[in-house]
């Protein structure tokens, strides 16, 4: 009880606003808002196509900037907003066959610092949190794709092996919450010291 749910396609910019409006109305304000929808690919350049890209940006990219667009509307936010979305470490560094992936999480990083520039001055905070490898449904259908040595070497690339879920939820939890209450335009990295290799 208390809460709302909504099974939609985000890739159907049009019918967002609906959903949104609907929310805040029954709802009231939104001040939290976390962009977690997310497709993984893998393939070398040569079998990329635009499509692949279009699929890619559409989920990763778009859905969330079309879901901020909205929230950034008159009566949907509370005068005190926080935004996040999930970018990937995949974001920052580059990995073979996956040009596409690596694109659309570079494009979060980048959209952020420019909403985040935007909104400050409205006293909305838009940051966000870039994991590496985490055990998911979509990191599982992955590794039924490759080869045991092939998971035991991405492992490796871990330090302190694969998140769980809710070691990215609690970032979002920590960026959402007032002891985040001045970080806007910031990435915070969650990766059991994958980078720091």
């Amino acid at each position: 009880t208390g809460h709302l749910y909504y099974m939609a396609d985000i890739t159907k910019y049009d019918a967002l606003e609906v959903y949104i409006r609907d929310a805040a109305e029954k709802a009231g304000p939104i001040s939290g808002f976390v962009h977690s929808a997310g497709v993984e690919m893998t393939k070398p350049l040569k079998m990329m196509k635009p499509e692949f890209y279009e699929q890619l940006f559409a989920v990763n990219v778009i859905s969330g900037f079309e879901i901020a667009r909205i929230l950034l509307k008159k009566k949907c936010h509370a005068e005190k907003m926080s935004m996040v979305f999930i970018s990937s470490i995949m974001g920052m560094l580059g990995q073979p066959g996956k040009t596409g992936y690596c694109a659309s999480k570079g494009a979060v990083l980048a959209g952020v610092k420019a909403m985040a520039l935007e909104y400050a001055a409205k006293n909305i905070q838009i940051n966000c949190v870039s994991p590496a490898i985490i055990e998911t449904e979509m990191v599982k259908k992955l590794f039924d794709t490759i080869s045991i040595e092939a998971k035991e070497e991405i492992e490796q690339m871990h330090p302190m092996g694969f998140g769980k879920p809710e070691d990215v939820a609690n970032a979002c939890v920590f960026l959402l919450s007032g002891a985040a209450g001045w970080i806007t335009g910031t990435n915070l990295v969650v990766d059991g010291g994958y980078s720091a290799k």
